[in-house]
């Protein structure tokens, strides 16, 4: 059918984009988007450079521990690290496509993690280590237990 051509040529792949909702202990939320500010769904999601590295959707018993890097100007945001209120904050991700953020469509695909750890934090930066909420509920695993047979000198 000619019709279904010509709509087939119209269509136009979207790139995803990803906007990140933290909210803080004492309830306050920070909306964050990488480059430029966008408003949608009523919120403005600020600007800044930032990465988000290491989520894998795998169906096997692997759990992945994304990594949310934003920059940190003079520090910032480490007000937020000494008042207690980023570590066990709730960070919610949504992949958007280009085309609903801008006609402001509520379409879109939603995870949540808690941000677990804090590896590395400077005046420049932030490190924000999110795992699932499910991952180790009231209880800390450290990153390696330092034990025999790899650690002889060790003893339990």
């Amino acid at each position: 059918d000619l019709s279904h051509r010509e709509n087939n040529e119209k269509l136009v792949a979207d790139g995803y984009v990803e906007l990140f909702e933290i909210k803080l202990r004492n309830g306050s939320y920070l909306y964050l988007k990488e480059n430029n500010t966008v408003q949608w769904q009523g919120r403005s999601w600020n600007g800044l450079p930032l990465s988000f590295e290491g989520y894998s959707s795998a169906a096997g018993d692997k759990l992945s521990r994304p990594v949310l890097t934003v920059v940190n100007p003079d520090g910032a945001f480490s007000t937020f690290v000494r008042d207690g209120l980023i570590l066990k904050a709730v960070v919610t991700r949504y992949s958007v496509l280009y085309d609903d953020i801008l006609n402001n469509r509520n379409i879109y695909h939603k995870k949540v993690w808690i941000a677990w750890n804090i590896p590395q934090m400077t005046r420049d930066m932030i490190q924000l280590e999110l795992r699932n909420p499910m991952d180790g509920v009231n209880f800390e695993v450290p990153a390696r237990m330092y034990i025999p047979p790899e650690f002889p000198s060790v003893q339990l």
